[in-house]
């Protein structure tokens, strides 16, 4: 990629992301925002329908969780899909091209996966009494649909360079926004619960939470697809015959990933990280593979403890690594683990209530607070693999991991089919998948929409 593509793209981030902040505070601002590139989308898909999706991707890895912009309660990505969708499907029909993802297998389980969704959400939105929860999670499941014309989209190998070109891009924008938030929490530039903080909260539905030595816990959404991703690129970095300028880039950008998942410091990233390294193994004697995963291990806890001498001035970090890893066999000695303990009692017995169809998205849990022995209520269930049964029952279930188990054996079978250099690219995307499938474990992160956007992305490759 030239460095004046980098520049203009870089700058896109960077305006995406002050114009959201300043609407925050101006709401006309976020309005002519929504409206402007709305209309520019629509106006270039009838120039080249090819750089409308692109808006479309670039506002998916650019905007966290897609409420950057909002006109009357509709999120600009939710605007941008039905705007490509209803296009997509005009130039299909006028056009006469047939519909070949249609006749896939992917497709008819992506059918009945759908068809719980929408029983899950019909039973959701009559009977829940928060309505517009049921409408969040259905317009998360919603994001399927991006399927179709990205089947199409990736047939064209210029496609996937200009894609590959936005999500190098959203690497280093994404990566260098966390850190720079760390920085500016960390110098006290900017404080939690100030304005910008609510921005981070409202808008970029972040979090950021303080931790000993004036170390700050930076957490957005997009974090979720920068796990697989960093998969991705480890495996193509352990291709035998690369480039020694590629190997560089992705050397690079792996790296940058990295210090945004360990600033994130996310118990449940490190271990899908881990499970996701596992699959590295395919076509990759035991050895090489077993010097890969100690020298990243190794790496990546070198990384965090100069990320936090360069942030606090203490060499204190193993001490606070070492604490957070033991919340995971111990999670009563930790606040978030500790809530997310008596959540699952009360989320087991609501399961049982309706096990075989659930009831329906949107669905909330009540339990005792463990701190204030207070009874609460909550949306946020953190329990991924057992939201799915409460919501969508037992055969909503059932139909989602045949659906990912057909995602995993198409993966594998490509991987046997494709040449050899091709080969650590779906292992990576199989490795990616993986990783969200165990970080399903404590939260959303299969049915989020930027999970669902990595689901749909590793179809669109297939």
């Amino acid at each position: 990629m030239s460095r004046k593509i980098f520049l203009y793209l870089s700058l896109i981030f960077i305006a995406f992301h002050l114009l959201s902040i300043f609407g925050f505070f101006y709401l006309p601002v976020r309005n002519i925002a929504f409206v402007f590139i709305l209309l520019a989308t629509i106006s270039l898909a009838f120039y080249k329908f090819e750089y409308a999706l692109l808006i479309l991707l670039a506002e998916f890895l650019f905007g966290q969780a897609g409420h950057f912009f909002e006109f009357r309660n509709i999120s600009l990505r939710l605007a941008l899909l039905l705007s490509i969708l209803i296009f997509w499907l005009i130039r299909k029909i006028v056009r006469k091209e047939e519909f070949q993802f249609l006749k896939s297998n992917i497709f008819i389980y992506l059918v009945i996966l759908s068809l719980f969704i929408l029983i899950a959400f019909f039973k959701g939105f009559i009977g829940g009494n928060q309505k517009i929860l049921a409408i969040r999670d259905f317009i998360s499941y919603g994001y399927f649909l991006l399927v179709f014309p990205l089947v199409d989209f990736f047939k064209k190998e210029e496609n996937k360079i200009h894609f590959s070109k936005i999500l190098i891009v959203a690497i280093v924008g994404v990566s260098l926004f966390t850190l720079l938030n760390l920085f500016l929490y960390s110098q006290q530039l900017v404080r939690v619960h100030d304005q910008y903080y609510r921005w981070i909260r409202n808008i970029a539905i972040g979090k950021i939470t303080a931790l000993p030595d004036n170390f700050f816990r930076i957490v957005f959404p997009s974090h979720l697809w920068l796990v697989p991703v960093f998969l991705i690129l480890v495996s193509c970095f352990l291709t035998k015959k690369i480039e020694s300028k590629l190997k560089n880039n992705l050397l690079i950008l792996s790296i940058l990933i990295s210090l945004a998942i360990l600033t994130n410091f996310s118990r449940i990233y490190f271990l899908a990280l881990l499970f996701g390294l596992c699959f590295l193994k395919i076509n990759l004697s035991w050895r090489k593979w077993i010097v890969s995963i100690i020298f990243i291990v190794l790496i990546l806890i070198l990384e965090f403890f100069l990320l936090y001498f360069l942030v606090t001035g203490q060499l204190t970090g193993g001490r606070l690594l070492g604490q957070r890893m033991e919340t995971i066999y111990q999670p009563e000695e930790e606040l978030s683990a500790l809530t997310r303990l008596s959540l699952l009692p009360e989320l087991k017995n609501k399961i049982s209530e309706n096990f075989l169809f659930g009831t329906g998205l949107g669905t909330e849990i009540s339990f005792i607070e463990p701190i204030t022995q207070l009874p609460k209520t909550t949306y946020h269930l953190d329990w991924g693999w057992f939201e799915m049964p409460l919501e969508l029952g037992f055969f909503g279930l059932l139909a989602y991991l045949i659906f990912l188990a057909n995602l995993f054996y198409r993966l594998f079978q490509k991987i046997c089919l494709v040449k050899s250099e091709e080969k650590r690219l779906y292992i990576g995307l199989l490795a990616g998948l993986a990783s969200l499938v165990l970080a399903n474990l404590t939260g959303p992160f299969l049915f989020h929409s930027l999970g669902i956007f990595y689901q749909v992305m590793v179809i669109s490759f297939l």
